[in-house]
């Protein structure tokens, strides 16, 4: 189950003076991360930790390895169908990870595709835990979301892993779902459902 987690002002008092002040004004921060919108002057950090973790990110996501990728990702989370927020350690302002919403359509279905990434330095420590969970939870208040999706390959078990911790709940598999990296690949879709999966949001 989801509870709602925002916003932990215990620990801001022990942070850099000089981001405290950002980390207040976050989309939403936690215990160790907080999560803010991604703009044009991430451009060098988000490429360099895209190429910097091919190995754990391949074949299970493309990630804007390049400047030109990265702009025409930026184009697309302006829109009104896709965002994207970055995970930041709140004692440094340093990006450990990228998480997008995608394929917003609200109306009858108010339904949306989440996707994400994280460093290979901090993969495994539970960060993404804790930004999914704010994640989510920040969605489904300012999008008005019934429903979150997770498309996730089936051999990818330490996404499936994540999701699990999340709340999320295994719906099937949808087979050649998504063309990645050359290739139309299965999927299984997982979902976190507003009034069956969450507490308080």
């Amino acid at each position: 189950m989801l509870e709602l987690a925002l916003n932990f002002h215990d620990d801001l008092g022990a942070l850099n003076p000089h981001l405290a002040p950002i980390i207040e004004e976050a989309k939403a921060h936690g215990r160790r991360i907080y999560l803010r919108s991604v703009e044009p002057r991430d451009r060098q950090k988000i490429v360099r930790l895209a190429r910097s973790s091919t190995a754990l990110h391949h074949p299970w996501i493309e990630t804007p390895k390049s400047n030109a990728l990265f702009n025409q990702y930026l184009d697309r989370i302006k829109g009104k169908n896709a965002t994207g927020m970055v995970v930041c350690f709140k004692h440094n302002d340093e990006i450990i990870g990228v998480i997008n919403l995608n394929e917003i359509v609200l109306g009858a279905f108010r339904s949306a595709r989440v996707s994400y990434y994280v460093s290979h330095e901090h993969h495994g420590r539970g960060l993404m835990t804790e930004g999914l969970n704010l994640f989510t939870t920040e969605a489904f208040i300012s999008q008005g979301l019934h429903r979150i999706e997770a498309a996730i390959q089936p051999q990818n078990i330490p996404s499936k892993r994540l999701v699990k911790r999340c709340g999320f709940h295994y719906e099937g598999l949808a087979k050649g779902y998504l063309y990645i990296d050359g290739k139309w690949r299965d999927h299984e879709r997982w979902a976190l459902v507003h009034d069956r999966d969450t507490v308080g949001v």
